[in-house]
Formats: C-alpha cells, structure tokens, sequence
C-alpha cells in the first residue's frame, strides 16, 4: 500500500487542520506557564505610565507542584507468560530489562524522558514520544556501546496523529530543518531534479530562510503492516516502504482527557480552568500595586500666591528647603481600599485553588498547619486531581514499553540487548540482556508512577502494625500494601537470614568470624582465654559436614559442652 506524495500532504493537511483549535489552545497554556501575559516589559510600563504590572507565578507553581506528584522513576510489573506460574524467569528478566532501560536512556539523553513527557500533558494536555530501532544508523564506534532503540520526546505541536476503533492508522511528525543537513541526512535527494533547480533558490539565504520542511510519516495499511514515507519540501526523500515495525512508533498521550471529538477539549491541560482567571487576578493584583504606588508617593501640588517662581523640592528626612511666602504645597494620595481588594484576591485565590491544588499543599509555616489527617487528606486531594494526568501518562508508558519489546523481538540478534541499572529497591547494580526468545511477543506489562510527596503516613502505619500484631494481616501484606516505601524481592528471606543469624547457636560462630576477618594474623592471640577459643577448636576438630561436633541425627544445640 504505497502513497504518494499528494496523498502524504493531504492526509497532513487534513490533520493539521482539525488540530488547528487545539495549537491555538496549548500555546495559551504554555504562555501562562511562562509568565508571558503583558505585551510591554514592567518597567516600561512603570516609567512611562505610572503603572504597577505584577505578574504573579500561579501557573508555575501548579505544574511544578504537580510534577512533583508524579514520580519519573516507573515501577514496572511484568506478568508471567502463563497464568498457572507465578514464578517466570523470562517475565523477571523483562521486567529488570524495562526498568534498566529508561534509566539508561535518561543518561544518554542527558534528560528526564518521563519527567519531559509529564511536563508535556500538564502544561501542553498532551505528551508524544517516539520509539525508533537506530542500531544501523550508530557510527559503528558507538554500535554496542549504546542503546539501539531511541526514545524522545516529541513536541505535540508539530504531531498529528489519527486514532482508528481498533489501531493507530497514521502518524506524523512535521518540522524544520537546514537544507544542507536534510540532504546529508537524505542523500536520495540530490538525485531529484526539483531539489537540484532549487539550490540557486536557496544560495546566500541563511537562518530560516534557509530551512526546509520535513514530513515524517508513517502509516498502517490495514493487515498488520506499517509503512514509512518521508517528504521535504514535496519531494519524496524516502519513498513510502514497509518496515518491520510492530506498531506506528509515534505514540500520543492525552492529560486531562474527555469523550469528546472536538481536539481542543479532547485533552486539556492543568492550566485550562484558570485561562481566564490568572489574568483577572494579575490585573487585580496590579490594581491594587499601583494604588499603593500612589499612596506612598503622592502627587505635591505647589503654588505661590504671589506669582513668585517656587524652587524645586527636596523632600528627604531631615532635608529643609525654604520656599517664598504664600507658598501653599498640596498633597493628593489616593485612597486605596485595601481592604476590599484583598476580598476580591482572596475569592479568586479560592476558586484557583478549587480548580487545582490546596494552597497548603506548597507549604505553611510550622503552626498554621497541624501534622496529621489534615494533611494527609490534603495530599489524597492533591494526588487525586492529577490521577487522571498520571493513569494517562502510565498508559501512554505502557504502550511505548509494549513497541520496545517488540522491536528488540524483531531487531536484536541472538546476543541481544545489554544494559545495567540499579535496584529501585536495595540500590544495588545489575546488568540484565534481553534476547529475543525471552520475548517471543509477550509484550504486556503494567507501569506505576508512584508520586513524590511527603506525606504524613504515621497513623496508616500504626493501625498497620497493630493489625499485624492481632494477626488480622500478614507482614509481607503490611509492606506491600501500606508501606509507601519499596522493598527488595527477597526481603523475607533477608529478615529470616538475619533471625537465623543473631539466634544464640549462631551467635559465638557469627562472632568469631568477624573476629577473624578484623585480625586475620592476630585472631588466634586475641581470642585466648575467652569462650570464643573453645568455639574455634569445636570447628578444627568437627568432623566434614558436621560443625561444632555435632553428630548425625543430633539436633542443634545438642552437641555438649565445648571440649
């Protein structure tokens, strides 16, 4: 299913323009969480006007706390491939694979993937991310050395993408780039005989003059096959060819969705309830600046009865300036009624923090705000009103795991692809390869994106531990449910060989070890005279296999006295 190049354009078209009300409404979005809400600079408007312009940080400060609540370090479960077996290796091995992979993309990137891609659907309402094979394009100095699959973000501005009921049938990514760079990139495109005729078109010309434009499309042709095309500048830089994609790999995430079909409330941002309110608030709140301005600077009038020429004041503390008689001086302060513009500041504040967070939840002074249920259901509240921003992220992460696996599935050879990481739960280093028979399109896995905030989880675990002393739960059930923090997998195992360790049969052994170990010439001097002597001939003279002379059948403790 081959298009052509008018058929690429049109279908871009088409997209570009159903999405046209949604660009309009995300870079408002962006301009609010940039602070760019006035057209003339502050102090401009305050030497020539005489006019206070305050802009206050209120969309800033929603994202950023906002961001916080959603953690950019993934715990990601992978089920096993049969539904009787809970213990799957190859489902382990996926797992520590998926989570060692977005950590080692960060480092090459030199970026927060996850941490972009929740900016993205806070502030603009939508993330994309793109999942590409690139192991051939590498120089061959870096093939092995670095990932093979690329994964970036994309901005949402320059994506369509067009959602079929069953599958994605086609994505794009549009932007500009140099000529220069494109044709080295593209080098199909000297061979055209348009491109040649435009290089004295292009010749001189420098900055965005001199940038052509690049259709990166792909599509799926209704049976399970996905195509790749790329235009620049209506020429075909790369002919429409199947490739051996699993799925599209542009991959779009919504934020604040709803089952609307209208782009521009499909997926709203954060920021969205209070488009019109911040400005109204700024502008209060510059009111009410420049009223004070005036309040404490008043306007001196100054006149003379007499005609007589009035020199200029030097007002200052303890400054004396004689003016001639009948001078009369005047002085017009305005009259701000601060306390009803504090009424009206502090309705609005009110509804900004009903369409977003609690104001406690940026932090009160010690004694405004007791520690407790308070804000623990001010934190529940929080979390909650970016749950829907957060399950669409973890979705979106999820899919973008899914086309990860199957391209290393398709591409990888029987090696596979190595990376390391380290434990989420005990910090420690592993390195894990992925082959593709530990794949063998088992693709589904769960992502959670646990959110970064302090709560004051106290009582939660107080009533915890009272219910595992009563026995109304188990411990494996009060970690894994009630703590907030995470475990390692062998935790219980950890627990039982520390028991086994401190019982008093293992005590004088555990001991006398570390004894050895800290003194490896002089043990022998220093345990003379003490019971760890007697311990360490009980080990010399036990026979093989059976310590501390204890024989056959005999249960522990059982051996006798020492010597």
């Amino acid at each position: 299913m081959k298009l052509t190049v008018d058929e690429i354009l049109a279908r871009v078209n088409d997209s570009e323009q159903e999405r046209a009300n949604y660009k309009v409404a995300a870079q408002v979005w962006e301009s609010m969480w940039t602070l760019q809400l006035y057209s003339k600079p502050a102090r401009t408007v305050l030497e020539q006007e005489g006019r206070e312009q305050v802009v206050l940080p209120t969309p800033y400060n929603i994202v950023h706390l906002a961001r916080r609540l959603i953690s950019s370090e993934p715990r990601i479960e992978v089920p096993a491939e049969d539904a009787e077996e809970d213990d799957d290796e190859a489902a382990e091995r996926r797992q520590r694979w998926l989570s060692a992979f977005w950590q080692r993309t960060n480092r090459e990137q030199r970026r927060d993937i996850i941490a972009d891609m929740a900016w993205q659907v806070l502030v603009r309402g939508r993330c994309v991310v793109e999942i590409k094979w690139v192991e051939e394009q590498l120089p061959k100095r870096l093939q092995g050395k670095r990932l093979p699959v690329l994964v970036r973000t994309l901005d949402p501005l320059n994506v369509g993408v067009k959602n079929g009921p069953l599958y994605t049938e086609y994505a794009f990514h549009k932007y500009r780039q140099e000529r220069m760079l494109a044709a080295q990139r593209y080098p199909n495109l000297k061979k055209s005989s348009t491109w040649r005729e435009n290089d004295d078109r292009f010749a001189g010309l420098a900055g965005k003059a001199n940038e052509v434009e690049v259709i990166d499309f792909w599509y799926s042709d209704g049976e399970g096959g996905v195509w790749n095309a790329v235009v620049v500048d209506g020429i075909f830089a790369k002919p429409s060819k199947k490739t051996d994609y699993p799925d599209i790999p542009i991959i779009e995430g919504y934020g604040d969705s709803s089952p609307l079909e209208d782009e521009e409330h499909k997926s709203l941002s954060i920021l969205a309830p209070i488009k019109d309110l911040w400005p109204y608030q700024c502008r209060l709140a510059s009111q009410v600046g420049t009223g004070l301005l005036y309040y404490f600077w008043p306007a001196i009038l100054v006149s003379n009865e007499a005609g007589q020429e009035v020199p200029d004041l030097d007002i200052r503390p303890g400054k004396t300036t004689p003016v001639p008689m009948g001078t009369k001086v005047e002085m017009i302060r305005g009259d701000v009624n601060v306390p009803l513009a504090q009424t009206m500041l502090t309705q609005v504040d009110a509804h900004i923090q009903q369409s977003t967070f609690p104001g406690v939840m940026y932090g009160q002074a010690p004694g405004q705000m007791s520690a407790g249920y308070g804000v623990s259901i001010l934190a529940d509240q929080a979390r909650g009103r970016i749950a829907q921003f957060r399950e669409n992220l973890e979705s979106t992460l999820e899919h973008a795991n899914e086309l990860i696996l199957g391209l290393v599935e398709s591409n990888a050879s029987e090696k596979g692809v190595k990376v390391w990481g380290r434990g989420a739960a005990d910090g420690s280093l592993y390195h894990e390869a992925l082959t593709p028979k530990h794949i063998q399109g088992q693709w589904h896995n769960l992502v959670n994106l646990t959110p970064q905030i302090t709560t004051d989880d106290a009582q939660k675990q107080t009533l915890g531990l009272r219910m595992v002393e009563k026995g109304i739960i188990s411990k494996r059930t009060f970690r894994d449910r009630i703590m907030s923090m995470l475990f390692p997998a062998d935790e219980q195992e950890r627990i039982e060989m520390e028991k086994a360790l401190e019982s008093p049969q293992m005590q004088p052994k555990v001991l006398l070890r570390a004894i050895q170990s800290y003194f490896p010439d002089s043990w022998e001097e220093k345990i003379k005279g003490t019971p760890f002597e007697q311990v360490a001939m009980m080990d010399e003279d036990a026979p093989p296999g059976m310590p501390g002379g204890m024989q056959p059948g005999m249960p522990p403790g059982m051996a006798g006295p020492p010597g």
